[in-house]
Parts: structure tokens; sequence; C-alpha cells
């Protein structure tokens, strides 16, 4: 009886880690040999502040970027123009699902602050993309962003303070499946150029 119990006990733990070989296999596998790249076609940029402008941008997303870039084509910059015009940015790439690839293709990020994109983008792969499927088909489309408010300000990042701008958002969706409309940005200028270093919801 007891050997009955040995062998048992053995078949259960080859079976288990037979199980667990194979898990690790597929896993691999899938992450080595059966990942898609998103392929990157550059279409547009704006090399001194290293903005770019891709094919898969949605239509409003290109538009808004030709602002941008002839409001820094100019010699003397205007600083409220700039914060808006990044702040559209955003929020049309950001909370534009529906031409993503994967949870890990978070929108945006180009004017997220440096030290703060990576935690930026973990926090929206675990959030707002984090079931995203390019094939759902309820995925959202920014169609139109408004600008509410922007006022001059001030932020403070180790023990610096920075000229800032702070902007009041909303903005509407081709179909509504019930996310965000509304926020509040706060974007810090570091030597030329503006940086997004704060996000808030307004509840």
């Amino acid at each position: 009886m007891i050997d009955k119990l040995k062998i048992t006990e053995k078949i259960t733990k080859i079976f288990l880690l037979v199980i667990i070989l194979i898990t690790i296999f597929v896993v691999i596998f899938n992450f080595f040999f059966n990942k898609k790249e998103k392929e990157v076609v550059i279409e547009n940029e704006i090399k001194n502040f290293n903005y770019i402008q891709v094919e898969s941008d949605i239509e409003l997303f290109k538009t808004e970027f030709i602002t941008l870039k002839n409001i820094l084509d100019k010699d003397d910059i205007n600083y409220e123009e700039y914060a808006k015009s990044i702040s559209k940015l955003f929020i049309i790439d950001f909370y534009s699902l529906k031409n993503k690839t994967s949870s890990y293709d978070v929108g945006g990020v180009q004017f997220i602050y440096s030290e703060f994109k990576d935690n930026f983008s973990l926090k929206a792969s675990d959030t707002i993309y984090k079931y995203l499927n390019p094939n759902m088909k309820e995925l959202p489309l920014v169609k139109k962003v408004n600008v509410i408010n922007i006022e001059e300000t001030t932020f403070e990042y180790k023990e610096k303070e920075y000229q800032s701008y702070k902007l009041f958002l909303n903005w509407e969706y081709e179909n509504d499946y019930g996310y965000e409309k509304e926020c509040v940005l706060i974007l810090m200028k570091e030597n030329d150029r503006l940086d997004i270093v704060e996000k808030t919801n307004i509840s």
C-alpha cells in the first residue's frame, strides 16, 4: 500500500513538472518567436524637441502635430499655446485606444517628463490599458479636445521651483464607452521645453 502511494506521488510530481515545463516553453516561445513587433513609421517630427508623429497616429493627432510644429518653428515661442498644443496631443494619443496594439503600447508618453515616463507607462499598462486588445470593438477614439482654462503657476521638483502651466481640459469621443472625459495637467518648463509632470482626474 505504501509503495502504491509513493508511485502515485511520483506520477503526480512528474505530471506537475511536465505541465510547468510546457507552460514555461509556451511563454518563452510567445515572447521571443510569436511576438508581433509594431513597426514605427515616422511621418513628421520636430527634431529640436524630439517630438514625433507616426503613421499609426489618428488624423486628429496629425493635425494638432502640425499646429505644434508651427508654434515651435517661431523664434519667439508662445508658451501658453505650446502648453495647450502638447496637452491636446497627449489627451488625443493617451485616450485613443483604437489604434494601439497592446497594453504596453501606451500613448502620449513622449509628452511626459523624462524621469516620470517609466512610472507613467507602468501605471497606464495596469489601469486603462490593462485589458487592451486590438481586436476589441468598443475602444475609444478621441474626436475633440477643449482647453477650458490655462494658468501660469510653479512646480517644485528636487527642491527647485520651475515655471509651469496648469491646464483644465475636457474631451469627446467618437463613441462613449464610459472612459474619462476631463482632467487637469501641469506642464513644467525646463530650458525651452515643456513636459507633463502631473495629471489629476476630475471626479
